[in-house]
């Protein structure tokens, strides 16, 4: 079963961005991160553990704790 999208906005200085971490169908499992309509990275779970995947990340070490947190919840509930 799919995980549905979790859906939010977060401050980026003075801004706010519409983020998503989604899990398309055919994506093997992968959860994909959406800043303001645009990939900014993957979220995959190897060995129990989750791991981040971007070219250029601009989350600190912080905000990836808190997605894959925000990620283990949501799936730990389906």
């Amino acid at each position: 079963m799919l995980m549905k999208d979790i859906v939010f906005y977060a401050a980026y200085g003075d801004e706010k961005k519409k983020v998503v971490l989604s899990e398309p169908s055919g994506a093997g499992g992968q959860i994909f991160l959406t800043i303001d309509n645009f990939h900014r990275g993957t979220f995959t779970e190897m060995r129990g553990e989750w791991r981040h995947y971007s070219n250029k990340s601009e989350l600190t070490i912080d905000d990836i704790q808190i997605l894959v947190e925000m990620i283990k919840n949501k799936k730990s509930a389906l």
